[in-house]
C-alpha cells in the first residue's frame, strides 16, 4: 500500500509501535537467547495479559498500567 493511501485509510506511516511492542517484550523476556520452553511460557503469559486487558477494555474499564 502506498502512503498516501495508508494516510486515507487512517493507518499507521511507520512500525513504531511494533518497534515498541518488541523492546518492552525483549525486556520482560530479559533473555538474550531463551529456550523455546521459555520463550513460549513469556509469549503465554503476554497473550494472557492482551486477553485480561480486552475483556476489561469490553466491560467498560481500562486496562491496568
Amino acid at each position: 500500500m502506498a502512503p498516501s493511501e495508508m494516510v486515507s485509510a487512517n493507518l499507521p506511516r511507520s512500525n513504531n509501535s511494533i518497534e515498541g511492542w518488541h523492546n518492552a517484550f525483549a525486556k520482560r523476556v530479559s533473555i538474550a537467547h531463551p529456550t523455546t520452553t521459555k520463550l513460549t511460557g513469556k509469549i503465554r503469559r503476554e497473550q494472557s495479559k492482551f486477553e485480561v486487558d480486552i475483556a476489561q477494555i469490553r466491560q467498560g474499564q481500562g486496562p491496568k498500567p
